[in-house]
């Protein structure tokens, strides 16, 4: 199978007071690559993952979930899409306000559709997990978990390589890392980190796509990728604890090709202009 991921879209409504430009340019991002998507000559065999912010604030605005849900049906292949920070609230550690709730998961599930996701073929396993749920002690945490572990259950009893795709890194540096107060709004708190990387830590277990953070990033930890995939938006985010890769104005698709026994990892241009948008 062929997997193309997607995140990041912030779709918002195009006439808003002091984000239609920047709404009107992730629309004009997203009807593109749908189209480019279709015109695929495998397009209705692509599996198609977003990774999270659909919209640019569904949570507050729960309008803007229609729209992007049709734009959802105008792409080709199997779409599943898992929600971010944008569309069910902030984890509870980010530091930043609303966070999660069981409130903004319903209105997810009532306008979208479910938050996780498993699909199994050519000897592999995609996982779609609602990242923002770690670390809230809400009860659907528990559930996703109790899902997560039956999951890798199954898939260690059928051989199969396990890719897990989330809104949120689980880390920016290391698995081990203490981050600093700033830098909270990115990943879920470090004992919410390590139950999950605990959690995954299978031989089949092959790694976590993700969003959230507007840039690219690989990082390589004992055989695994984790992999930051760009803003479809076309925002990019810089601050001085990111590394600089020389990838400021670059957007590309995240594009996985899983056969039996092989698994081809890389990146595609995806013709996305990107912009700056700094953070501390």
């Amino acid at each position: 199978m062929r997997v193309i991921q997607l995140s990041d879209l912030h779709l918002g409504p195009t006439d808003h007071p002091w984000s239609g430009a920047a709404n009107r340019t992730a629309w004009d991002n997203a009807e593109r690559t749908a189209a480019r998507l279709r015109a695929e000559p495998d397009a209705d065999d692509l599996v198609i993952v977003i990774t999270g912010d659909l919209t640019d604030a569904g949570h507050m605005n729960p309008d803007e979930f229609g729209p992007a849900a049709q734009w959802l049906r105008t792409l080709p292949g199997t779409v599943y899409v898992v929600p971010g920070n944008h569309d069910v609230g902030n984890f509870v550690s980010s530091r930043s306000t609303p966070t999660v709730s069981e409130r903004y998961v319903a209105q997810w599930h009532e306008h979208v559709g479910p938050d996780r996701f498993a699909h199994a073929a050519d000897g592999h396993r995609l996982l779609g997990l609602n990242a923002m749920l770690l670390g809230s002690g809400l009860p659907p945490e528990a559930e996703q978990e109790s899902w997560l572990r039956e999951q890798l259950d199954t898939a260690e009893a059928a051989g199969e390589s396990v890719w897990v795709f989330q809104h949120t890194p689980l880390f920016l540096r290391g698995p081990g890392e203490v981050r600093e107060p700033r830098e909270h709004y990115w990943c879920p708190a470090a004992t919410a980190r390590d139950a999950m990387l605990a959690l995954l830590d299978r031989p089949d277990f092959r790694g976590v796509f993700h969003g959230h953070v507007h840039r690219r990033f690989d990082h390589q930890v004992g055989g695994r990728v984790y992999r930051a995939c760009p803003a479809l938006s076309g925002t990019h985010s810089e601050a001085d604890y990111f590394a600089r890769d020389g990838s400021d104005h670059l957007h590309q698709f995240s594009e996985l090709s899983l056969t039996n026994g092989r698994a081809d990892v890389r990146w595609r241009d995806s013709g996305i202009e990107t912009k700056i948008r700094f953070v501390s």
